[in-house]
């Protein structure tokens, strides 16, 4: 008999707090399509691509003692998906596969529900949709069957069971395997009967499988069913459900339709300056920038096979800090859009978390101080046009809507939705802000008390977030704010009633000159350069009174687009910056 086991999945993808971007930790590269991967393991991920968690569990619930020694262990019988010790070669000339290295304990453990001994037990499962253990569930109607490469160190019988919510007793569906030590496809229906699924003898009620409330696919390997068995070692890869299409819990397919369709006010179509009152293409009406990232940003890294790669659509003289070009041509109808063309480079560790590799492109509503922000209360959504490539192997993107509001400790969080690719064809997306949601994760708060802040909007970002060697390009125009008539004016924040006067700058060998004149009574500045993703360049302290003179040293510093800051107390004063070299 099966008893009751840890299905936490762990600690989830909850620490990327990265940069600009508040980036999730996200697996979106489930294809929509008539076969649908669960995970292939490439991205040595405990997120698999149906969003949901990996874990592993024994039969320490009941008194057992049997260790999965390729897990790490968490809370209480916690066993957590580790991304070294977890993985292993894969099927079919694949890098990677899931790793179960076990061991059983010595002792039987015992059911607390009928108080009887049953075989030592370990296991791997994966949830098929996230929170399962607040009760979500996962339509699988239309799904016809599922399978899994496997191997084993020796020959072995493993139990595959799909947990429904309809059952309660721990009797879930299972199908039953002899795994060899070879890499094996095996499949099974999703139905039951012969070649399907059945309920274990033991579980006497009648509960039909049902597939509108499937939870997790699990594999688990009992001392019952192999009598000589005391360890040894299972290989899985390749999880797939045949005819079915899969789609994110957090996508909004009806959000897009045809080019064209978007509305509202018009906050940026990145074209030459006359289109939007003499703006550079790189700015918005609201006053701030266009960036790209990768997620090279706020990590070490020593080559670029160590993060994500954007080779077209940026100037990368700098291949970590790479800067937005605005393509002239890659925008819709041939106009000037933000276009990016990137390949994915491997996942990596950040607080103790599995982080999926990243790039995006961006454009900032606040001021490059990051004390102004767009009030936008007004608005009810935002619609932009955006077009993906044919040929790329990602299939969905991730809007990002972030503002000044109080979301945690946890600074990866932020509100988001997820649009389908667009296979080379341009569409429109009209997004309400009550399409939005938040993360699933321990530690985000929950949206129905933490809608979007609209009165304080930061900025909109366009992720890829897939697994390692994913490629593609993905290019965004004609973004407008739905339901507002006009753009509050940022300005720049003047804490206080005092202003610096007379600021001069001038471009010299290896710096930035600046000259200034303090208001009386002030005694010393503070100089900083800002880019446009809102961090700090360069930065100067100087003492003094009067007329005062310096240097700020740029020879580190690529071309482009930065905001002088000079601050004295609470007073600021700011004025934008092109760096030329």
């Amino acid at each position: 008999m099966s008893s009751k086991h840890s299905t936490k999945a762990g600690q989830g993808l909850t620490k990327g707090a990265i940069g600009l971007a508040g980036f999730l930790a996200m697996a979106l590269s489930a294809q929509a399509q008539v076969v649908s991967k669960v995970d292939d393991y490439e991205a040595a991920s405990n997120q698999n691509k149906f969003l949901g968690y990996t874990y592993f569990y024994t039969d320490a619930a009941d008194g057992g003692t049997s260790q999965v020694m390729s897990a790490t262990p968490g809370v209480g019988t916690e066993l957590l998906f580790d991304a070294t010790k977890s993985v292993d070669v894969g099927a079919n000339g694949s890098t990677k596969s899931l790793k179960m290295d076990f061991k059983y304990g010595t002792g039987k453990p015992i059911s607390k529900g009928c108080a009887c001994a049953y075989g030592q037990m370990v296991g791997v499962g994966t949830q098929l949709t996230p929170g399962t253990d607040n009760g979500n569930v996962l339509n699988l109607t239309g799904g016809t069957s599922m399978s899994f490469w496997a191997k084993a160190s020796a020959p072995m019988k493993i139990r595959v069971e799909l947990t429904t919510k309809t059952v309660t007793d721990f009797g879930y569906h299972r199908a039953e395997f002899s795994i060899t030590n070879t890499w094996t496809k095996y499949s099974f229906l999703l139905s039951e009967g012969l070649g399907g699924l059945t309920r274990p003898a033991w579980a006497t009620a009648v509960i039909p499988l049902d597939l509108t409330q499937a939870q997790k696919l699990q594999f688990s390997v009992s001392a019952d069913d192999n009598a000589t068995l005391t360890q040894g070692t299972l290989w899985f890869d390749d999880v797939t459900v045949e005819g079915y299409t899969w789609v994110p819990p957090s996508a909004c397919m009806t959000c897009v339709g045809a080019q064209g369709a978007g509305t509202g006010l018009l906050l940026s179509d990145l074209e030459p300056p006359a289109t939007l009152g003499g703006r550079p293409a790189n700015q918005n009406a609201a006053g701030g920038y266009w960036y790209v990232y990768n997620d090279a940003d706020g990590r070490a890294v020593t080559a670029q096979k160590d993060y994500s790669e954007i080779f077209e659509g940026a100037d990368v003289t700098t291949p970590t800090t790479p800067l937005l070009t605005i393509s002239p041509t890659k925008g819709a109808l041939g106009t000037g859009g933000a276009y990016i063309k990137a390949t994915l480079g491997p996942s990596f560790l950040q607080a103790a978390a599995t982080i999926m590799p990243f790039v995006g492109i961006g454009t900032k509503v606040s001021d490059q101080l990051g004390t102004a922000f767009l009030d936008a209360t007004a608005s009810t959504g935002i619609s932009f046009d955006y077009w993906t490539d044919a040929a790329a192997t990602f299939k969905f993107i991730r809007l990002e809507v972030k503002a000044n509001q109080d979301l945690g400790a946890n600074k990866g969080v932020v509100h988001y939705v997820m649009l389908p690719a667009t296979a080379g064809i341009w569409k429109s997306a009209t997004v309400p802000w009550t399409k939005l949601v938040l993360p699933d994760w321990a530690d985000a708060p929950a949206l129905a008390t933490n809608p979007l802040k609209t009165s304080a909007l930061e900025k909109f970002q366009w992720a890829i977030q897939d697994a390692p060697r994913t490629t593609g390009a993905v290019a965004i125009d004609n973004v407008k704010m739905m339901g507002m008539t006009t753009f509050p004016a940022l300005g720049i924040v003047n804490h206080g009633s005092k202003s610096i006067n007379g600021l001069r700058m001038s471009q010299v060998a290896g710096g930035i000159q600046v000259a200034y004149t303090l208001p009386a009574g002030a005694d010393g500045v503070v100089l900083r350069l800002i880019d446009l993703k809102g961090s700090v360049a360069a930065s100067r302290s100087l003492s003094g009174k009067g007329l005062l003179q310096a240097t700020l040293d740029t020879q580190d510093l690529h071309s482009g687009l930065y905001t002088l800051q000079v601050r004295h107390g609470k007073v600021s004063e700011s004025a934008p910056v092109t760096l030329l070299k």
